[in-house]
């Protein structure tokens, strides 16, 4: 009788084997990856993404602007700087007001209001013959957006995707504002040359826009 049993506990154990084969996959065919963890990595890849067109739109903003205001404008060189100063001082103090308005709205909000608000400063700086000031507080409006994305973003990781995939898709995030800052700005400079400096803000446009998307597909 003993033997018949363990037959049977065998039999068992090959239809449980079988049963879980024929739900991950074709027999013989590799398991199925589930639906959450291809949305999960979906989701990193659109975070690193988004750290990329972070970095590349903040420096280029930074970079270009004082030309656009220059050719544009007519503003000296020194004025112009001023302007562009301005823009960096707004994005330092959108930094410190990051921790009231984070506790009052919710991380995930105040990501997305900063990116559409980074988008609408954009479109403004792309309206022509307006005047300096106009610009100015464009630039400020842009630096004000994109104070909260970079270090809510970053800080969201470890929750989003747990301690162990953050340690490795930080490095990546990182890694991708890097050569965001070290290829886009490059690029809005040739359309620049190669155009006029009045698409400069049309380029800084279309880095938001993408830099929106790779922010929903993120969620």
């Amino acid at each position: 009788m003993i033997p018949c049993a363990r037959d049977d506990d065998d039999r068992a154990g090959r239809l449980r084997a079988g049963c879980t084969r024929r739900t991950d996959g074709a027999p013989g065919g590799p398991a199925r990856e589930p639906p959450a963890t291809r949305t999960l990595r979906a989701s990193a890849v659109a975070s690193i993404a988004l750290f990329y067109f972070y970095g590349g739109l903040e420096a280029a903003t930074g970079l270009w602007a004082a030309t656009l205001l220059i050719s544009s404008r007519g503003l000296s060189q020194a004025a112009a700087g001023a302007l562009v100063a301005g823009y960096w001082a707004a994005l330092t103090v959108g930094r410190f007001a990051l921790g009231a308005m984070t506790e009052r709205l919710g991380a995930a909000r105040v990501v997305s209001t900063s990116v559409w608000t980074a988008l609408a400063a954009c479109l403004l700086l792309s309206l022509p013959e307006t005047p300096a000031w106009f610009v100015a507080l464009a630039l400020a409006l842009l630096g004000i957006g994109l104070a909260p994305i970079y270090p809510l973003v970053m800080h969201d990781t470890p929750t989003r995707f747990g301690a162990e995939v953050a340690g490795k898709l930080v490095g990546y995030q990182v890694a991708a504002a890097t050569v965001g800052v070290a290829t886009l700005p490059w690029l809005v400079g040739a359309v620049a040359e190669h155009g006029s400096p009045l698409l400069i803000p049309v380029c800084l446009s279309a880095i938001v826009l993408l830099l929106t998307c790779a922010e929903w597909a993120r969620r």
